[in-house]
């Protein structure tokens, strides 16, 4: 069921979007494959549904002038917002329901705003399970899906190439903007101490953007505390004879009830950077500790939760991430270890260390928070390797 934005445009998947996302990452989803094979045939009463993927960090005129002329031109209306599982940066400043609010607002004069629908698009670390995750909210029957987007980067190509291929038409004329416009440039501007930001970017974006800007300026100057907090300690490490990494190791523990409902273990940030965002309990690598030893260390430290070394606990191989622009405080590599629960009630746990706060959240809620770094593409990669490994072994 669609949630409707209280006094604004357009509609957002709320519940039904969790539903797609753990569809999407499920054995239940259709291969994508075989979804390509069930394109019918076109006729001229079928349904036109348009898709646009972007990040809208933050939505911008051109933006604007797309999602236009797609609700004139199609029955309904994706808006395919990227990046709702992130934790606020420079890049990505805005969760995904600031917005919804600043497009809502933008299309509320448009006739038949109704049409729009926003859809949740979480990063992940790997292109096939985001490819997944966009195909559960791509229908194939007696439907003509319809792409919009512009080509203007390799990163913008990239995924308009393969996205085409789940579609049966491409708006070849949204394939070049009508004026160089980049959401680069706005966030640089709204971050910049110039008195006269505001000028500068007015003309780029709509009013209810700009509006928007002028009155969360508490979002840039919490996101620039964390990064000159994360700067002031990287200091630390300059006398360092050659570049520091750091290795971590994280506790993804997934607790399955007899009711077959699965309950994710996070914990809510006591400290910065990105205070009071949920994690996944875990920290840094002692000296004289193996990698899985330090994740059931910090598990144990942060939530109170004992699993020991050698107990029959059913666990995958660890998720690494190393990417090098996971996190702000510098060079830091993750191993993810996955534990499996089948508990009779749900553990008792109690937050400590660097935690202020430890739940046991259902998986369908959990794939829709907000997370610190990258823990949501971690959780996300280890929810579609666990149902990989499950359907190999069955």
């Amino acid at each position: 069921m669609d949630v409707i934005v209280t006094g604004s445009g357009g509609s957002w998947l709320g519940d039904n979007s969790a539903e797609l996302i753990a569809e999407a990452l499920s054995s239940k989803t259709v291969p994508i494959e075989q979804r390509r094979g069930q394109r019918t045939k076109m006729t001229n009463n079928i349904k036109v549904v348009g898709f646009l993927m972007l990040r809208a960090q933050p939505l911008h005129n051109e933006h604007l002038h797309i999602i236009q002329r797609m609700i004139e031109e199609c029955d309904e209306v994706k808006l395919l917002i990227g990046s709702t599982n992130t934790a606020r940066t420079r890049r990505n400043p805005f969760t995904f329901n600031e917005r919804v609010q600043m497009i809502s607002e933008s299309i509320k004069g448009f006739q038949e705003n109704e049409k729009v629908k926003f859809c949740r698009v979480p990063d992940t670390i790997t292109d096939e399970t985001w490819l997944q995750v966009v195909s559960a909210y791509v229908e194939h029957h007696e439907v003509m899906n319809k792409l919009y987007g512009c080509s203007k980067d390799k990163s913008t190509d990239y995924y308009l190439q393969a996205l085409k291929e789940h579609f049966w038409f491409f708006d070849e004329r949204t394939d070049k903007p009508r004026v160089e416009l980049d959401a680069t440039f706005v966030r640089d501007s709204w971050f910049s101490p110039n008195d006269n930001r505001y000028d500068e970017i007015k003309h780029l974006v709509p009013d209810a953007v700009l509006q928007f800007l002028m009155t969360h300026e508490s979002i840039a100057d919490e996101i620039l505390t964390d990064q000159l907090n994360a700067e002031q300690k990287k200091k630390v490490w300059e006398v360092a004879p050659y570049p520091v990494t750091f290795t971590c190791a994280d506790a993804l523990v997934i607790a399955t009830l007899p009711d077959d409902s699965n309950h994710v273990l996070l914990i809510k940030r006591a400290g910065r950077p990105q205070l009071g965002l949920w994690a996944l309990p875990g920290g840094h690598l002692d000296q004289n500790e193996t990698l899985l030893n330090c994740a059931l260390r910090e598990l144990k430290e942060e939530t109170g939760l004992e699993l020991k070394d050698g107990d029959e606990v059913p666990m995958v191989d660890p998720i690494v991430s190393d990417n090098p622009n996971r996190s702000i405080r510098g060079r830091y590599v993750t191993h993810m270890f996955e534990f499996a629960l089948f508990p009779e009630t749900l553990p008792e746990i109690k937050a400590a260390d660097d935690a202020v706060e430890a739940v046991w959240v259902p998986l369908e809620q959990a794939l829709l928070l907000d997370y610190f770094e990258d823990h949501g593409l971690l959780l996300v990669e280890a929810v579609m390797k666990s149902i990989i490994h499950q359907e190999f072994t069955e």
